[in-house]
């Protein structure tokens, strides 16, 4: 499943496909957190959205995960 990770004004911070989504979202009901390189993240909001693509037959999901940052450290 792919994983994007936007700010809060909608800006693309990051892109990820093939994810385990199931522990990245144990981990977010669980800190609120992430951190990406060295940058710390607060998590706003997250959603799961689904979609049909015309060019294969099952639905596809994507997470959406909304943060600001939080400090460089």
């Amino acid at each position: 499943m792919k994983v994007i990770f936007k700010r809060e004004g909608g800006g693309e911070i990051f892109e990820s496909s093939n994810e385990n989504v199931s522990v990245l979202l144990a981990v977010l009901k669980e800190t609120k957190g992430i951190k990406i390189g060295m940058v710390e993240y607060e998590v706003l909001e997250y959603k799961l959205e689904y979609y049909r693509n015309p060019k294969k037959t099952e639905t596809e999901r994507e997470l959406h995960i909304i943060m600001q940052p939080k400090h460089i450290q």
